[in-house]
């Protein structure tokens, strides 16, 4: 239980001090947590885009310094950090391999009146989410805030709207 208190205090004023000196407060942090940040995300993505993982919860931990809640389980607490991370990462990929396996089909020709034929047959919300995250890069994250709608939905209907555009450039071939 001490261990813990004290963990907690140590954490929370790395914390403070990256909120009042970003770049040093962010090197001590890392310093001191990158060993547990990156066996974290080594354990799920093995040795590759860790380091994009570390700076991605570099991100997070900076942003969260802004805010007064208090850690008490920091150990427990950066894993989830690191863990959602590895997560976005992982989903992130997912998503690019699967648009790049449409821009393949369609041989990179965003400019084609052909491909924009085909994202106008979709339903207006597919073509808005694909349109926002296939062509202009936002996250789910950010299309969800944009149109007010769960992340979940707006997944969900990129995916079905990237499984519908390739079933049409398919038929076009």
């Amino acid at each position: 239980m001490k261990r813990n208190i004290r963990n907690s205090r140590v954490f929370n004023a790395l914390i403070k001090k990256i909120n009042k000196d970003p770049e040093q407060g962010l090197k001590e942090f890392y310093q001191k947590y990158a060993p547990l940040i990156v066996s974290v995300a080594t354990a799920s993505l093995g040795k590759d885009g860790v380091d994009h993982v570390v700076n991605d919860v570099l991100i997070k931990i900076w942003q969260f310094s802004k805010s007064p809640t208090i850690v008490h389980y920091p150990i427990a607490w950066l894993s989830t950090i690191t863990r959602n991370c590895v997560h976005d990462r992982k989903e992130s990929e997912k998503s690019t391999e699967i648009a790049l396996d449409v821009a393949v089909a369609y041989e990179y020709n965003y400019e084609n009146e052909d491909f924009y034929s085909i994202i106008s047959q979709l339903n207006e919300i597919s073509q808005e989410i694909f349109i926002m995250k296939f062509v202009y890069g936002y996250s789910f994250k950010e299309i969800a805030t944009e149109l007010n709608k769960p992340i979940s939905t707006v997944t969900t209907a990129y995916y079905k709207a990237i499984e519908e555009v390739k079933a049409k450039i398919e038929e076009e071939e």
